[in-house]
């Protein structure tokens, strides 16, 4: 009898478990066109379109001037994506960081199980997939780099820790070597990455002798190579401003760092960091319930890779907790190494724990909040366009009933159940919110664009301005050792080239003079002094400023 009980019980949770997986699948994946690309997605879109359109994959390019704030690889990534599909969609612009944040979810899995179990890798790549910063924003917006960068540097730690455990000397030239292609995607982050992880491991194995093996030696070269050798092509094609635009890169990442914050501002991020990290991984940032017993944490302290988990964090996370300002994307890579420490303390606490009750009570309340809410979109005036609305928010509020029921009558699956509801409510968003963000949203870039290219039909579309000036230095101490000036094109919303582009395959190109003839897009300052005449107004919630669409008037 206790023999068929524990077969039904792994059947059901192998179901539930394929149904996990598709209903992630299908919130990832489904409705990547409905939201307009937002946040850095449509700057990152507008540098890999002018690369794939110019086929300069050496220097890129904004607005047809140099660009110095990232790096080219996520460029490059995207340029084979669009010419892969033939199309700059927004599906397309958002599919390799997608796959690639399931991808991490799945290499986690796959290596950390021959060091954790099976449960605890599959719980924890299911809550990494399932942390609300992730699945509610980061892969709403995962034309951005992050999720990317997140795969490189998980294949760069975990294989420096293999090495370190296995002592396989490719390990260790395969760390190096995606740590080079992590320097190529996000600059100067990934040293800090590599470093910070050999201390952990040296640490963690009193093993300091790996800094002088000739593998290391090798290894290095390895990272070095492709590096120099991508800056060198550069210089041959931009000459000394090369020095200058690796200046830059060094100032953008250390953004993340404290360096460039002020003191209050710093001091802020100290109260407010361990709160917005809950945040970012709710609700498994719940079980830290469960940390406070002592013995668990002696039998986490046993398990190489959760010791490796502990040091790393404890290495990298000081970095971001004394920053002026910490957001989430920052902090993708650490999510699956907290949420392994977070699912072995579950996961070996005992089952009738006052903890384990009062998470399971939270569930519950989460999952009746889940109910409320289905019925409730009934009643918000801007969602009544969503065809059949009560049929559907009906739907949703009995799905919802049926986990609440199967989640009251189990004992080994809540936990299951409450992933389930997390997918499922991500399919509700697909399903109710975005189709009516057109209603709601008053600062959306489509139709706007629309309308440009209903009057300029297939003329190209020029941006003016006055160009940005970038002051790029770097001091040693009061000692400064280079002071240069980079140009750029003018700041503008990055969703106007990237609709204009995508609508008529032309890139925009910036003009700090007005020339007869063409058409132009600029703020209000800007053509102050000109005589123009105005085709087109509209708002840049961003800059606070009037823009027109505009042409050089001829003279009388």
């Amino acid at each position: 009898m206790l023999l068929n009980l524990r077969k039904a019980t792994w059947t059901m949770k192998k179901t539930l478990i394929a149904f996990i997986l598709a209903c992630l699948a299908i919130g990832l994946f489904s409705s990547l066109d409905t939201l307009e690309l937002r946040a850095e997605e449509p700057r990152r879109a507008v540098t890999a379109i002018e690369m794939y359109l110019t086929k300069d994959y050496i220097v890129p390019h904004l607005n047809t001037y140099n660009y110095y704030n990232k790096p080219p690889l996520f460029s490059w990534v995207l340029s084979i994506f669009f010419s892969l599909f033939g199309t700059f969609d927004e599906w397309v612009v958002r599919l390799p960081s997608l796959l690639s944040f399931v991808l991490t979810a799945f290499l986690h899995f796959i290596i950390s199980k021959k060091h954790i179990g099976t449960e605890a890798a599959l719980l924890s790549s299911l809550f990494f997939l399932s942390s609300a910063d992730l699945l509610y924003y980061g892969s709403l917006n995962s034309g951005e780099i992050d999720l990317f960068y997140c795969l490189v540097s998980y294949v760069q730690i975990i294989s420096l820790f293999s090495y370190f455990h296995k002592g396989q000397s490719w390990l260790l030239i395969l760390s190096y070597l995606t740590a080079s292609i992590g320097f190529l995607t996000k600059g100067f982050p990934a040293i800090a990455y590599q470093g910070f992880g050999i201390l952990a491991l040296c640490i963690q194995t009193k093993n300091w002798k790996i800094l002088i093996k000739p593998i290391h030696f090798i290894s290095i070269f390895c990272f070095l190579s492709p590096i120099i050798a991508y800056y060198y092509l550069y210089y041959l094609r931009e000459g000394s401003i090369v020095f200058s635009y690796i200046i830059r890169l060094f100032e953008e990442s250390s953004q993340r760092t404290g360096f460039g914050s002020r003191i209050p501002k710093i001091g802020m991020n100290i109260i407010y960091f361990p709160f917005k990290l809950a945040r970012f991984i709710f609700p498994w940032s719940l079980l830290i319930l469960f940390v406070w017993k002592r013995s668990v944490w002696e039998h986490l302290f046993a398990n190489t890779y959760l010791k490796f988990a502990c040091l790393f964090l404890a290495c990298n996370i000081p970095i971001y907790w004394l920053s002026g300002e910490t957001k989430s994307r920052y902090l993708y890579l650490f999510y699956i190494f907290i949420l392994s420490i977070l699912t072995f303390h579950y996961l070996n606490h005992p089952a009738q724990s006052k903890y384990k009750r009062w998470f399971e009570n939270f569930g519950t309340i989460l999952l009746l909040l889940l109910i409320v809410a289905a019925l409730m979109v009934n009643l918000i005036p801007n969602l009544k366009s969503i065809p059949y609305l009560l049929l559907k928010s009906a739907l949703a509020a009995l799905v919802f009933s049926i986990i609440l029921y199967a989640y009251f009558n189990t004992k080994s699956l809540k936990i299951y159940y409450l992933i389930l509801s997390l997918a499922l409510f991500r399919i509700a968003l697909n399903v109710f919110y975005f189709p009516a963000i057109p209603h709601i949203e008053t600062r959306l870039f489509r139709p706007i664009i629309s309308e440009i290219i209903g009057i300029t039909k297939s003329e190209p579309i020029h941006l003016f301005g006055r160009p940005n000036k970038i002051h790029t230095n770097l001091f040693l101490g009061n000692l400064e050792l280079t002071d240069s000036k980079l140009e750029t094109a003018p700041l503008i919303p990055y969703q106007i080239p990237y609709y204009i582009t995508k609508s008529n395959k032309q890139i925009m190109q910036f003009d700090s003079i007005l020339q007869e003839g063409k058409f132009y897009i600029g703020h209000k300052y800007d053509f102050r002094q000109q005589s123009i005449s105005i085709y087109y107004r509209f708002y840049d919630f961003w800059l606070k400023d009037s823009l027109y669409l505009a042409k050089l008037s001829k003279p009388d």
